[in-house]
């Protein structure tokens, strides 16, 4: 938030609000990035006809990493116009791998005998998300070592996911 005093002037304002671009580009990508977990979350427990512990901690280690994410957020908002870019760009990433590891535990959670899936999801479905799922992990560390070198390299390529984890059909 700009910090201008009584002051202040329009162009002034205007300057101090397009300087904020870092943060307003964390921000928006983070608010995508959750809204797609949140939609991916639903995907998935709708397959559940059930729940066991292992599920109940593989859920609740999902919540606690998508909780996490504005950590990362406001790290790449402070430095991504900054010499430390890459880096933040990179912790960004890395969050991300260490959620798609979360969903690829709730996923094996809920799949790993089929007795909580519910009946009428069809394997052609639950083939499609798990594959989409073991590919993740391996997108997200190649972004993270991508944003070392080039932030916006690794920013796009760990966006990209997030585009197709939207086209994902959980209807079985």
């Amino acid at each position: 938030m700009p910090t201008l005093g009584p002051s202040a002037t329009n162009t002034r304002l205007l300057g101090e609000l397009v300087a904020l671009w870092p943060s307003l580009l964390a921000f928006t990508m983070s608010f995508f990035v959750i809204f797609v977990m949140w939609v991916n979350h639903h995907g998935i427990i709708r397959l559940a006809r059930g729940v066991d512990y292992p599920l109940f901690f593989a859920n609740c280690f999902v919540v606690l990493r998508v909780t996490f994410v504005p950590f990362p957020t406001a790290v790449l908002a402070r430095y991504l116009a900054t010499a430390a870019g890459n880096a933040a760009a990179a912790f960004y990433c890395g969050t991300f791998l260490m959620v798609s590891i979360s969903w690829r535990a709730l996923l094996v959670s809920l799949t790993h005998s089929r007795r909580l899936v519910r009946a009428d999801a069809s394997e052609a479905t639950l083939a499609r998300i798990c594959r989409a799922y073991r590919i993740a992990p391996f997108v997200y560390a190649v972004s993270t070592v991508a944003a070392l070198w080039c932030a916006v390299v690794g920013l796009t390529h760990c966006a990209s996911l997030w585009v197709l984890c939207t086209r994902l059909n959980y209807r079985s």
